[in-house]
């Protein structure tokens, strides 16, 4: 989001976690039914973040650079200096990740080209990897640059991809 200050119309973006108040900047939130956490990054300006579990507690007001995390599992916060260009790069169509597991790149493929990948077993959700995907109307180039930078192998059915050793 960008956002203009407009203390008469305050901006505020509800998830099922949190509430973003929104100062005038620039920011992401990432809040997915299926995944345990509610993420927010503020690239610039300023936002107060609202946690709907504690709805006494004084909002916290974020800095740029600051990477929000509420875990909803154990209702905890957490705030980390990041590079918000990681986070944010889905805007230029780019999906930046580093140190990234395979399992969340697959969950992010998943989202991004409505499709439903398989992994031949759990353990290859745990590998390790560095790199961009480039979105585009073809899943078939992050498909094959998972291929180049690894041993594994894809197959291909419709909406449905397998992806193994074979």
């Amino acid at each position: 989001f960008k956002v203009t200050e407009n203390q008469h119309k305050p901006f505020i973006v509800q998830t099922s976690d949190i509430q973003v108040k929104v100062l005038g900047t620039s920011f992401n939130v990432k809040a997915y039914p299926d995944e345990k956490n509610t993420e927010t990054t503020l690239e610039e300006g300023r936002i107060q973040l609202f946690v709907n579990d504690f709805p006494e507690q004084a909002p916290i007001e974020l800095n740029p650079g600051d990477h929000a995390i509420y875990q909803t599992d154990n209702k905890k916060l957490n705030i980390e200096k990041t590079d918000t260009y990681l986070l944010t790069a889905w805007r230029d169509g780019k999906y930046i990740f580093k140190d990234a597991d395979l399992k969340t790149i697959v969950q992010q493929l998943e989202r991004l080209y409505d499709v439903h990948i398989y992994l031949k077993n759990e353990q290859m959700g745990q590998l390790r990897f560095r790199g961009m995907f480039v979105y585009n109307k073809n899943i078939l180039d992050a498909l094959e640059t998972i291929e180049r930078s690894t041993s594994l192998k894809y197959r291909m059915n419709g909406r449905e991809i397998w992806i193994g050793n074979e």
